[in-house]
């Protein structure tokens, strides 16, 4: 008797056994065991031995009767795809699909011949039997063929659902046979997409291998549950599973999804994980997307950790590398990736966004203190918007690189006086000697605001050319202009040059002299 293909597809017994071989051998060997032990043979010379037939010159091995079978409806790329399992798997993926294939080809046909009896039926109610006579068995008869139809649509998507277990139980031990080959196969063979409920025995699995192929095929889902599959199995005990899950979400780029992923990168115990979860967060856009890699870039504990791992694991460069160690290099390669994505966005949602969101982009640009978000900020200092402007003069002050202070200089003579006020106290940020010739002449301004911030800037670049003139401020007609005035110097001056200025202030009729 022939064992089913449900033995065979998890047993892998494929020969045919006789309920009463057993005992036919047991009988058998106890026979042999009463006759007498015949003498040694002596040996025989049969001559050479002959070569040994070349593996590679065999004859090619020969498909069963079900891949045949198979071969003959399913297109190439089905072919080809079946070509690539193991034969064990490969024919008992093709014995499933070959019963697929008839009980399908036999569920269309009557499916078929129930809609020629709805067609010929409803025929008959708008000619012949139009009568009222006719009317109860005629709605009897539909009511038939209704169920009937019914009856088939159902069956040919448990057909459909029992080839996919069939054929994922023939292929569960083939490693090299992702989620992508087997919806490829499924696709053309038009047996119906992948779903949620074909996964279930592998979400549900004790083992984190078939939950881990599981979590990497729910990313190639259209299913808008996959979503939560996912969510869940960001708490699966194993961190391969989690690894797969976080992939899969970063494939879906589900902008819903984007604070769950957020939690992975800041709270899992297992930092690969969080790597893995930021390298698919990079496939998100939008100002979510923005915020997400703002908020990590200001995490100021999280990056510390990060840099004591990466030094305490390579301190040593001797040591070997155990196989879930982070990378060489890893603290700057993350830090790289988390300010070139946010760039990125940043670019890409400018040209849109309204002025609130640019100017808080500008903030977010300032944030980074990278050279990297100087054109964004420079383009961004001829915004129609004022505040945009100002938010961008600040965020150049914050970065203060020498290229800056070219891009700020032009500000200190722009019509508003909010812009002159902003250019001055970046320039400050700046402390670049060449901005003291630039702010000197500023002195000159009409707007006692922008005098005083000129006063801190000069202040916080401390080059003493500027004493004389900040002395002379020291009489300016607005009392916080003096009053800075007045820091001003005293941060700029060492003990033995404050007393030649008090000095100088004392002649000058100044009654109160600089501490």
């Amino acid at each position: 008797m022939k064992r089913s293909l449900w033995d065979r597809l998890f047993h892998g017994e494929d020969e045919e056994f006789d309920e009463g071989e057993d005992e036919t051998l047991a009988v058998a060997a106890a026979a042999q065991a009463l006759q007498p032990t015949p003498p040694p043979t002596p040996p025989v010379d049969l001559g050479p031995t002959p070569p040994i037939a070349d593996p590679a010159r065999s004859a090619p091995e020969q498909p069963t009767s079900s891949l045949r079978a198979v071969r003959a409806w399913a297109g190439a790329e089905a072919v080809e795809l079946l070509g690539e399992l193991s034969p064990a798997a490969r024919d008992r993926a093709a014995e499933a699909l070959q019963i697929w294939h008839d009980a399908d080809t036999q569920l269309i046909a009557c499916a078929r011949h129930t809609g020629a009896i709805t067609d010929a039926s409803a025929t008959l109610t708008a000619g012949p039997l139009s009568t009222q006579e006719f009317a109860p068995d005629l709605a009897a008869l539909a009511q038939v063929t209704e169920a009937q139809r019914l009856a088939l649509d159902n069956l040919l998507v448990i057909n459909r659902g029992r080839a996919h277990e069939w054929v994922l139980a023939a292929v569960q031990t083939q490693r090299q046979w992702g989620p992508e080959n087997v919806i490829r196969l499924f696709n053309a063979l038009r047996i119906g997409p992948l779903t949620l409920a074909d996964l279930q025995s592998r979400l549900r699995s004790m083992d984190a291998g078939p939950r881990a192929w599981a979590a990497e095929a729910l990313g190639a889902l259209d299913d808008p549950d996959a979503v939560g599959a996912l969510l869940n199995l960001l708490k699966d005990p194993d961190p391969a599973v989690r690894v797969a899950a976080v992939a899969s979400l970063g494939r879906k780029a589900d902008i819903t999804t984007l604070h769950a992923l957020g939690q992975v990168v800041k709270r899992d115990p297992d930092w690969l994980v969080r790597l893995k979860a930021i390298s698919a967060a990079e496939s998100f856009t939008g100002d979510e997307a923005i915020g997400f890699w703002h908020d990590l870039l200001r995490d100021v504990p999280w990056w510390r950790e990060l840099q004591v791992l990466d030094n305490v694991t390579h301190a040593d460069p001797t040591r070997p590398t155990p196989p879930r160690e982070m990378p060489v290099g890893t603290y700057e390669k993350v830090r790289r990736t988390v300010l070139e994505t946010l760039f990125g966005r940043i670019e890409a949602e400018l040209p849109n966004a309204d002025p609130a969101h640019r100017g808080w982009m500008m903030d977010v640009l300032g944030d980074t203190g990278d050279e990297r978000a100087v054109p964004l900020l420079s383009s961004a200092l001829q915004d129609v918007e004022q505040e945009v402007r100002l938010k961008a003069l600040h965020s150049l002050g914050r970065i203060g690189t020498p290229a800056v202070v070219d891009l700020l200089l032009p500000a200190l003579k722009d019509q508003h006086s909010q812009v002159r006020i902003q250019a001055a106290e970046a320039l400050g940020e700046c402390n670049d000697f060449r901005a003291v010739e630039p702010l000197l002449d500023a002195f000159q301004d009409s707007n006692q605001f922008v005098r005083a911030a000129v006063t801190v800037a000069i202040g916080k670049i401390v080059d003493t050319r500027a004493l004389k003139p900040l002395i002379a401020a020291l009489n300016d007609p607005d009392k916080d202009v003096r009053d800075q005035t007045q820091a001003a110097i005293q941060r700029m001056s060492d003990p033995r040059t404050m007393t030649v200025i008090n000095g100088m202030l004392e002649a000058g009729g100044l009654k109160k002299p600089l501490r």
